[in-house]
């Protein structure tokens, strides 16, 4: 039987709804580090106050700038790649439209970058980025580049067959985690201590980043991150906060360790596993610097 009630809706909605339309979904794990849970815990640690002024509309609109908006971006500009077109210059036979000329390559990896989105997507979520940066001030607006620079190295190091695990990290915590505490007015006061912390918990998720792509397994990413982390503490002379990280990374520890599986590198239950126990550590440093 058709549901012609809900091809109905469909129907008005595509004729009479919104101009532009976003879909928003709820990663499967929500428990793990990722952009939104480090520019909480970046203005956590810059010890501003999270209730006085305008400090709750600031700190939802650097959540949705680090999370919805570049990750849109991040997700337009990593699923290019299998439905590159042909050129027409090259069909011509003109010089600079042969395969192995410059300019075919540039063009080439420009629309395999748009192929899996439509055309006006990838602009779109530009703007969306960057007016959400404007509202919230210079400083958001000058990392807002930084991402998208970022983004392209990450897209130039993809289509090389490289693996840009470092470029996803600084998307994933250590851009996110210096607009929080920039919006939080807490970078002025221990600069120092912040970048030590992001540095560090980029690094673990730079190991993760690394642990999850496919080839060989890479513990070593994973050991160094989370000794990163500890050297932070240990540095920032935090007793409290070492302590009680070091036990929250043995339950990882132990997971890495028993993690290989053949040449696929780390099971992915086990990094999963492991995410909630990361995700409960950056938070436990946050407050401890608060």
């Amino acid at each position: 039987m058709l549901d012609t009630g809900r091809d109905r809706r469909a129907a008005v909605f595509v004729e009479t709804g919104p101009l532009l339309s976003l879909q928003a979904t709820l990663a499967r794990r929500a428990w793990r580090i990722g952009p939104a849970w480090a520019v909480l815990a970046g203005a956590l640690a810059s010890g501003a106050p999270f209730l006085a002024g305008d400090a709750p509309l600031r700190l939802a609109g650097a959540i949705a700038l680090a999370d919805p908006a570049w990750g849109l971006l991040w997700r337009l500009t990593a699923c290019g790649g299998d439905h590159a077109m042909q050129s027409a210059n090259e069909a011509a036979g003109l010089p600079f439209g042969q395969p192995d000329a410059p300019l075919a390559r540039a063009l080439r990896r420009l629309r395999r970058m748009s192929s899996a989105a439509a055309w006006h997507e990838l602009p779109m979520a530009f703007v969306l980025a960057v007016g959400l940066s404007v509202l919230l001030g210079p400083n958001a607006l000058a990392l807002t580049l930084a991402a998208c620079a970022v983004l392209f190295v990450a897209w130039l190091t993809a289509e090389r067959d490289g693996q840009p695990a470092l470029a996803y990290a600084l998307l994933s915590v250590g851009l996110p985690w210096s607009l929080g505490a920039l919006l939080a007015g807490g970078w002025a006061d221990g600069g120092g201590e912040h970048f030590a912390l992001a540095a560090s918990f980029t690094a673990l998720q730079w190991g993760v980043q690394r642990a999850c792509s496919d080839g060989r397994g890479r513990a070593w990413g994973l050991w160094l991150g989370q000794a990163a982390v500890l050297l932070a503490l240990v540095t920032l002379q935090r007793p409290w906060a070492l302590a009680t990280v070091a036990v929250l990374l043995l339950p990882p520890a132990w997971w890495i360790v028993s993690g290989r599986v053949g040449v696929t590198g780390f099971a992915t239950e086990k990094l999963a596993r492991s995410g909630p126990w990361w995700w409960v550590a950056m938070f436990v440093v946050a407050i401890a610097v608060r």
